[in-house]
């Protein structure tokens, strides 16, 4: 049974392709940097020749920078999907098989969007779409006497 099943799947996934349709799109913005540097220098010099002297600075100085930059972008990749099966999408015809015999997915959905119905109907459903009236036979009791 489970064989059945996993053949079943397995044709049916050989016999499938897809082409798959993604829209997606990426907006990326405004990003900032504060940036600060404090830098310190401390330099001493000592220079001796006749006279010495000895020369200290401190330098310090105080970088802040703000850097914002924008960066939008924006990604659209379009991936395009339409199934197309080669397998009759029913394999078990509608109500011969009692519900939940046979496992979910074995046979694959039909998906339903107006776009893609084939053109030659497949056998999953009546052509004309009225319903048939069905007629209530009366049973007629019969009197006792």
């Amino acid at each position: 049974y489970l064989f059945i099943y996993l053949f079943t799947y397995l044709l049916l996934r050989t016999t499938t392709y897809y082409v798959r349709t993604y829209v997606r799109t990426y907006v990326r913005t405004v990003r900032t940097y504060v940036r600060t540097y404090v830098r310190t220098y401390v330099r001493t010099y000592v220079r001796t020749y006749v006279r010495t002297y000895v020369r200290t600075y401190v330098r310090t100085y105080v970088r802040t920078y703000v850097r914002t930059y924008v960066r939008t972008y924006v990604r659209t990749y379009v991936r395009t999907y339409r199934t197309v099966r080669t397998v009759p999408y029913r394999t078990v015809p509608y109500r011969t098989v009692p519900y939940r015999t046979v496992p979910y997915r074995t046979v694959p959905y039909r998906p339903y969007r107006p776009t893609d119905r084939p053109t030659d109907r497949p056998t999953d459903r009546p052509t004309d779409r009225r319903r048939r009236r069905r007629r209530r036979r009366r049973r007629r009791r019969r009197r006792r006497t």
